[in-house]
Parts: C-alpha cells; sequence; structure tokens
C-alpha cells in the first residue's frame, strides 16, 4: 500500500519541519517490482496528494463555518455573562461571594470565546501546515527498489530509509 508509506512520510515532516525536500526509497516486493513503474507510483502519489490538499481546503472551509457560528454564541454567551457580572456588581453589597460569582462569570464570558478563536485563528495554522507537507509530498523524488523477502514487520511493502 502506498498510502502507509505516504503516512509515514507526512509525520516525519510533520515532525521534522527542517526537512524542505523528501528523497524517498520504496522497497516493492520483487514479483511486484515488474509490474509497479516509476509513472505508476508518481500518479499514485500525485492523486493522493491532491486528494489529501482538497480535504485539507474543505477542513478549512469548515472551520470558517464552525467558527462563525460559535463566534456568533460566543459573542452572545460574553454579553449575556458581563451583563449579569455587572448586574450582580450595582445590585449586591460588596462581599466573599458576590466578588468570586462577578470572577466566575467574567472568567465563564472570556473562556466562552476560545473555540471561536481556537476555529478562527489556530486551525488555520494547523491547515496551513498540513498543506505544506502534501506539497512537500508532491514533489518528492523517489526510487523504486527489489525486496526478495516477506513484507517488513508493519505489514507493508516499503521501507524507510
Amino acid at each position: 500500500s502506498y498510502e502507509s508509506a505516504m503516512e509515514y512520510l507526512a509525520y516525519r515532516l510533520y515532525a521534522d519541519r527542517k526537512l524542505k525536500t523528501v528523497d524517498a526509497t520504496f522497497v516493492v516486493p520483487d514479483q511486484e517490482l515488474s509490474s509497479t513503474t516509476h509513472h505508476d507510483v508518481q500518479a499514485a502519489i500525485q492523486r493522493w496528494t491532491a486528494a489529501k490538499i482538497e480535504e485539507t481546503h474543505i477542513e478549512v472551509q469548515a472551520d470558517a463555518t464552525r467558527g462563525g457560528r460559535a463566534l456568533l454564541l460566543g459573542t452572545v454567551a460574553l454579553v449575556t455573562l458581563l451583563l449579569l457580572a455587572h448586574w450582580l456588581f450595582e445590585t449586591f453589597e460588596p462581599g466573599y461571594l458576590r466578588n468570586t460569582a462577578i470572577t466566575a462569570l467574567q472568567i465563564g464570558a472570556w473562556v466562552s470565546m476560545w473555540i471561536p478563536i481556537d476555529r478562527l485563528v489556530w486551525s488555520a495554522w494547523t491547515h496551513r501546515n498540513d498543506r505544506g507537507v502534501y506539497e512537500r509530498l508532491a514533489a518528492m523524488t523517489f526510487t523504486l527498489e527489489p525486496r526478495m523477502d516477506e513484507p517488513n514487520e508493519t505489514g507493508g511493502n516499503w521501507a524507510p530509509r
């Protein structure tokens, strides 16, 4: 399976951001090497990376939609909780219970904004990194080598080097 090797390479690129180019060797069982051409493997890699890049694009759109909805709900919660905290401040005498309730409401108000911020700001960086990994994999160079023995310990017919 090409996918298991590709996933392995993608994880390696995630782990080491300094790797800008990829040069891989795919070890193919000897009996399959004659029917597997470099062009076939390159086409499979291009299809896989294109699908992953499209998947990343869809995830960006989904996160933007979810983030927009979360921002709307978070803003409503923020305003409601801050108004309630202000009402407690104006209505009740100073004391430990009032101050604790006001602080809890203020914390809750700002925590309600965490999911929208996460969806709209931080997930964009994750998707940008994903796309970069897949683009580097699409541009990788590779060689095919025969393997005379059984598949490796992971069950795949490839070996990273």
